[in-house]
């Protein structure tokens, strides 16, 4: 499949559920090209809006059969005219929660992967509580959770001058909270000559321990890094932001969780991806 898509056609990933990453205009152009679909659907159409294929399953062999068949169907076009894809869309169209144009990060801010990993030996089955088909444990077990975090330009300036804001710090303790299973009570975290250190309470009475570095030079931000370290219990809410590896957790069963925030360039293709889990606390800068 991936051989296929590679040398044939033009891939590109879709979401309009948990983020939506496309215009009002757009979604108005997508509504019978795939765009109805939820959670997974894979569809196939022309620059011009030709529908060649569509569905294919969770499974490789139903994907390749639609994209084979979709290869036998396709036709070049001379001319292809799909429009402004920023025009104004009908009043009557229901699409109000797709912008004008699609959020991106913060010009001269920051982003900041996100990521979570189940670190203690899980079961070589699903355990109790486990939502996750057998086909899938093994992979889940291995993954790693993702999100995103986008800082407006005051928030670097501030934590390159050694200062640590607090909306800022209130987007990492969504994550924290996440993670571990338990909203954030209280975060408690020092930035000291470029070294962060600190703790978290989470509401059910566990603590996490958190440790990083902080770099500016010439007035930059060069180098953002905190770990960390703390307790799920299996069987708590574990949906709603990429959900990742907490999925395989055994219910009512404790295991060491790590959440790692790292710097990385604002330009690259994931980090233009909006932030799921804290996207409503970006510190009132949306370009």
């Amino acid at each position: 499949m991936v051989d296929l898509l590679k040398k044939h056609f033009v891939a590109f990933a879709l979401d309009n559920a948990s983020v939506p990453n496309m215009t009002a205009a757009e979604s108005v152009w997508l509504r019978d090209r795939g765009g109805r679909c939820c959670t997974q659907g894979m569809t196939v159409f022309t620059a011009g809006g030709e529908l060649l294929g569509q569905g294919g399953g969770y499974q490789a062999p139903g994907n390749i059969k639609m994209l084979r068949e979709a290869l036998r169907k396709f036709k070049p076009e001379e001319k292809v005219d799909i429009g402004d894809p920023h025009v104004a869309v009908p009043a009557n169209e229901q699409v109000g929660r797709y912008p004008r144009e699609v959020p991106r990060p913060v010009k001269d801010g920051l982003v900041l992967f996100v990521s979570w990993k189940v670190l203690s030996p899980l079961p070589d089955r699903p355990g109790p509580g486990v939502r996750v088909e057998d086909l899938y444990y093994p992979l889940w077990k291995r993954m790693l959770g993702v999100d995103r975090i986008w800082a407006s330009k005051a928030e670097a300036a501030a934590l390159a001058g050694g200062a640590f804001p607090d909306k800022l710090k209130e987007r990492l303790a969504i994550h924290v909270g996440y993670a571990m299973g338990s909203a954030v009570q209280s975060l408690d975290l020092r930035l000291r000559e470029q070294r962060l250190t600190g703790s978290a309470l989470l509401k059910n009475g566990e603590r996490c321990d958190l440790l990083g570095f902080v770099e500016a030079r010439e007035g930059k931000l060069r180098r953002f890094e905190l770990m960390v370290k703390g307790k799920n219990v299996g069987g708590t809410r574990a949906d709603g932001m990429a959900v990742g590896p907490l999925m395989v957790i055994p219910r009512d069963t404790k295991v060491d969780v790590g959440l790692a925030f790292m710097l990385v360039d604002p330009q690259d293709e994931l980090a233009r991806v909006r932030p799921l889990a804290s996207r409503d606390l970006r510190g009132g800068e949306e370009k």
